[in-house]
């Protein structure tokens, strides 16, 4: 018996898009395994922990509200190919921090652009769906700006950053 097509279909462009959001979470969580690693180095290992944690809920349930909708399409993502990140220039712990932040706000940006191709091309049940994922995407950066600001502050007061590193709840 033939495979059939599934009755229920996504436009293409959408599906490229969502495919690449689901590409751009994998690769959060890589960035945020090579940073913890570089912050462990650093002696840092309450921010090394934190971002273990982040890596692991990038790859987890960020990746899988992706996958969820694409499923719901009878689509299967393919396997993600995550880039190396490129920290050469990331030389101190508020780089690196900072990174975390700018990639949370990256993120949210594709979302928002992912979701208005979705409208554009009335594919309304997704654009529904990446509501739910921005607004999740906004506390993330909103935890990303928060941990920069607490690093940053212990810089500039003398306190330094190893006291918010002390200080990180545990996992």
């Amino acid at each position: 018996m033939t495979r059939r097509e599934s009755p229920i279909t996504l436009n293409s462009e959408v599906r490229k898009a969502l495919t690449k959001r689901h590409q751009d979470e994998h690769n959060a969580g890589h960035l945020y395994d090579r940073v913890a690693e570089r912050l462990h180095h650093l002696g840092y290992s309450g921010l090394a922990q934190h971002f273990r944690v982040a890596a692991a809920e990038e790859r987890g349930p960020h990746a899988q509200r992706v996958e969820d909708i694409l499923h719901a399409f009878d689509i299967d993502p393919p396997h993600p190919k995550v880039q190396e990140p490129n920290l050469e220039d990331k030389a101190t712990v508020l780089d690196l921090v900072y990174l975390a932040w700018k990639t949370e706000a990256d993120l949210a940006r594709r979302y928002e652009e992912t979701k208005a191709l979705a409208g554009e091309e009335n594919e309304l049940g997704v654009e529904a769906m990446l509501d739910g994922i921005l607004e999740f995407q906004l506390r993330e950066i909103e935890e990303a700006r928060s941990l920069y600001r607490r690093c940053e502050s212990a810089d500039a007061d003398g306190a330094g950053i190893m006291s918010v590193d002390v200080n990180m709840p545990a996992a």
